[in-house]
Parts: structure tokens; C-alpha cells; sequence
């Protein structure tokens, strides 16, 4: 039977920055519910926890829980969800209240619009929905487009992205700001130095303890972390350690407790019922991180 841990009624809740997917934002959530932990973004306008992936977005979201960087609609929609579209005018004084950050890097590969950096799935919903009435074709057109931008083949990319621009003009699509999006988007993967960067900036602009939880793309049998893209796993690691960051990496939780009863099958997302041990994880993670007692 998995563990929850209970609250000491005497301390208040931790607060967090959450920068990060959702395998670091669900378990939190949990410790929301038990009123452990709590993400100080919605007191600045945020009306759900944002979702974070690459090294670009994370230090985005660090400008706009600054209150330094608003995005304007709708591209505000395709970059995270419920952020706020123009900057909280007390956002420096909430965030000094804050204990920690949670920093997590989910991809390397960026998708950059305009210098805003997108939220890849964030696209793909929202592109659903914008092109839903227009039939099977437009949405394997999307589809295509994505997965080459995915792969960064750039000629490729801008070959896919000119025949969907003429399709969807074709057929009386007038949208010129999703039009522009298509046309105009880049993609790109950050580099070990620009991930470093990122961690540097990121903690600079905060001001508080800063902690990264590794990713793990997916998993062997065995528990062994599978690394994807290549390479990516090691990068992000060795930028935390070169930053000075604390680090945490759940492969030996998962290893505990095994991939079945971990994960959810051929996944990279913790079955329900394990965020709460992922939770408590978390918790003596971060209570070790700003000298708390648990």
C-alpha cells in the first residue's frame, strides 16, 4: 500500500515555484492537498499551474512570474496555460515570499515564435481546435508539419509549413496571427552551455534556492532511465552540478518500488496513486533544500 505522509499542522505550507512538466507539478499538487506545499504562481495571476518543458521556457517563465515579460493572446495559450496576459504589478514582492524553485527540463528541443518559446503540445491542442471544422487533410497537414519541426528538419519544416499556409488560404482560412505562426516558427535544441545558461539565469532572476529534478524520458524493466534525445539527460545533469544546483533524480524511487507499480505502461508519466510517493519524495527533497524541518 503506498504512503502519505502527514503534514506537521505546525509549519506552513512550502511555498514553490514550479517551473516545470507535469511529472514535478501533479506530485506537488498532491502536497497542496495535504496543505505541505503550495505554488505562489496563481497569486500572480496564473489560473492554473503553468507547464514548463526546455531550457527556453523555463527562463520565459521565470520573466513572467517577474512580472518582467507578458505574452499577448492568443500565442499566450500555445506558451502555458492560464498564464496571466499582462504582468502582475506586485509579482517581485509575492515572489520574494517564496522558499523554493522547481526546476525541471523536459526537452531540449525548442519551438520559438517571434522570440516566445511554444509549448509543443500547448500547439497541438490549440491548433486542433482552431483547424477542427476543416477536415481530416488540414489535421494531417498539421500533424506533418510538427513532426518535422520535431525532428529539425528545417528544409523540411519550412517546406511543410509554405503547403499549409496555401492549403489553409485555399479554404478561406484568414487568421493572419496563426497563419504567421506557422509560417515563421523555428525549432531548435539547446545546447549543454545554453542549458547551463538557462540554470544560471533562471536562479539569478528568482532569487531563491533553485532545485532541478532530472527528467527520465522513459524507463527499462529494470528501472534504468532511458535518456531521449541523447545526450539530453547527461547535459542537464551536468548543469545543475556545474551551477551548483541541488539535484534530484526519481530513477531510484522508481527502482524502489518498480517500473510496473510506478509507471503507467509505455509512458513517461507515474501512475496516480505513485505521486503521492513521488510527493512524499519531493518533500524530504525540498525540506533538505531550504533547511526544514519535515
Amino acid at each position: 500500500m503506498l504512503r502519505m505522509m502527514e503534514p506537521d499542522k505546525k509549519q506552513r505550507p512550502i511555498r514553490v515555484v514550479p517551473i516545470a512538466s507535469c511529472s514535478v507539478t501533479i506530485p506537488l499538487i498532491r502536497l497542496r492537498k495535504r496543505n505541505v506545499a503550495v505554488s505562489v504562481l496563481p497569486r500572480m495571476g496564473f489560473t492554473q499551474w503553468p507547464l514548463s518543458f526546455s531550457p527556453g521556457s523555463a527562463l520565459q517563465l521565470a520573466l513572467i512570474a517577474r512580472g518582467d515579460l507578458s505574452i499577448p493572446y492568443p500565442i499566450d495559450d500555445v506558451c502555458y496555460g492560464g498564464a496571466p496576459n499582462a504582468a502582475h504589478p506586485d509579482a517581485a514582492r509575492v515572489l520574494s515570499t517564496a522558499d523554493i524553485v522547481m526546476l525541471e527540463m523536459s526537452t531540449p528541443i525548442e519551438f520559438v515564435y517571434r522570440g516566445l518559446f511554444l509549448n509543443q503540445n500547448r500547439l497541438r491542442v490549440f491548433l486542433r481546435k482552431e483547424f477542427g471544422h476543416l477536415g481530416a487533410d488540414t489535421a494531417k497537414a498539421v500533424s506533418r508539419w510538427i513532426a518535422v519541426a520535431q525532428k529539425l528538419d528545417h528544409v523540411e519544416r519550412e517546406s511543410a509549413a509554405d503547403r499549409l499556409v496555401t492549403d489553409l488560404k485555399s479554404s478561406g482560412y484568414s487568421n493572419q496571427t496563426v497563419l504567421d505562426l506557422i509560417a515563421e516558427m523555428q525549432t531548435r535544441r539547446a545546447g549543454a552551455d545554453e542549458i547551463s545558461e538557462r540554470m544560471r539565469l533562471v536562479r539569478a532572476l528568482m532569487g531563491l534556492p533553485v532545485a532541478v529534478v532530472l527528467y527520465n524520458f522513459r524507463y527499462m524493466p529494470d528501472g534504468r532511465a532511458i535518456d531521449w534525445p541523447t545526450g539530453f539527460r547527461a547535459d542537464v545533469k551536468k548543469a545543475a552540478i556545474n551551477v551548483g544546483l541541488p539535484l534530484y533524480d526519481p530513477a531510484s524511487l522508481v527502482q524502489r518500488h518498480t517500473v510496473p507499480t510506478a509507471m503507467i505502461p509505455d509512458s513517461g508519466h507515474y501512475r496516480s496513486e505513485f505521486n503521492e510517493i513521488v510527493a512524499d519524495d519531493y518533500l524530504k527533497f525540498m525540506c533538505g533544500v531550504i533547511g526544514r524541518q519535515i
